[in-house]
């Protein structure tokens, strides 16, 4: 069957950051761009999304850890068209994920009915970066109209909905609340955290798989920078094994009570009482019970403790000025 190619290009140009916060990945580092073909959308064609990411390592840049698990698009379609699905793995929600291999992304679908006005491909590309030793998360959402000739349009990063669940958690939503017990079967609520800390909840599936518990060894050894902010690391282990088999797993690998763990990790047999949240996300709450923001893990790619510490500075500082008084502000010098 004939296929159309449509090109969408992610381009990753990053600038010196010296006038960006060192905290957060300049905002025009990202640019997307896209056009629909000027053929007609017909009920029946195949069509291909060439998803398209280049970032300067002229400058210096590069992929956090893994050229090609760094980066990843979520997607989520209208009733008329129908995403293929690609390789089954239970680190790939497919056909709602795409992984950046060789550079690139490709999303193939088919126009099931005749597209209604309006309709379109939203895609969030989420993912990590690094220069040197600093590290950051990248969140970007653009819509395609299933239009001819139609472009992409950058939208507001903050609606990160995708997939085909209709209750997955956004940016904006109160935290769910859960009680889980530790290895030692000392019970956390979630509640008891929030109005003092700011939290960094690590949903992970298995805690004897070096891709989710190695990440959070490294939180607890980072755990004073974590500290000085006000943040508390919760690490949820949504397992099919039984509390012993999860007590023999964090005394095998650790870190392990009752030495002090300075992160509280937890156990949650199937997911049961965590099912709100995403498994393999990095969700980061404020104190009021908030989700500000969430990160996905990919492949083999877990948030650093820089992109999380550089994620949670952002976020204090926008408190701060929210609650700083009017009159102390600086001067807007916008025209």
């Amino acid at each position: 069957m004939a296929r159309n190619v449509w090109i969408l290009s992610a381009v990753l140009v990053t600038w010196a950051a010296s006038a960006v916060a060192a905290d957060v990945a300049p905002p025009e580092a990202l640019k997307w761009s896209a056009r629909m073909p000027s053929e007609k959308i017909e009920v029946g064609k195949e069509y291909r999304v060439v998803v398209k990411l280049e970032i300067n390592s002229q400058a210096g840049y590069r992929p956090y850890q893994n050229e090609n698990a760094a980066f990843m698009v979520q997607l989520s379609a209208p009733d008329s068209i129908r995403l293929a699905v690609v390789e089954r793995t239970r680190l790939l929600d497919t056909p709602y994920q795409r992984y950046f291999v060789g550079g690139a992304a490709y999303v193939d679908f088919r126009v099931i009915s005749k597209p209604r006005p309006g309709d379109y491909l939203a895609l969030n590309l989420v993912g990590y970066l690094a220069k040197e030793k600093d590290q950051w998360f990248v969140r970007r959402r653009g819509n395609l109209l299933l239009e001819p000739e139609a472009e992409l349009r950058p939208t507001d990063a903050s609606r990160t909905e995708w997939g085909d669940r209709e209750d997955r958690l956004d940016i904006g939503d109160r935290a769910p609340a859960f009680v889980l017990p530790d290895s030692v079967e000392r019970m956390h609520d979630l509640r008891d955290f929030l109005g003092q800390y700011y939290v960094v909840l690590a949903m992970y599936r298995h805690h004897d798989e070096t891709f989710c518990y190695a990440p959070l060894v490294t939180l607890h050894f980072q755990h004073q920078r974590f500290d000085e902010i006000g943040a508390k690391v919760i690490g949820v282990s949504k397992e099919d094994r039984t509390l012993e088999d999860f007590k023999k797993l964090v005394d095998r690998f650790g870190p392990r009570p009752p030495e002090p763990t300075f992160i509280t990790l937890l156990w949650d047999e199937g997911g049961k009482a965590t099912r709100d949240y995403d498994p393999i996300t990095y969700y980061l709450i404020d104190k009021e019970g908030i989700i500000r923001q969430i990160m996905p893990g990919t492949r083999v790619v877990r948030p650093s403790h820089r992109a999380l510490l550089n994620e949670l500075r952002a976020i204090i500082r926008e408190d701060q000025a929210a609650t700083q008084p009017a009159d102390t502000r600086p001067a807007d010098t916008t025209e």
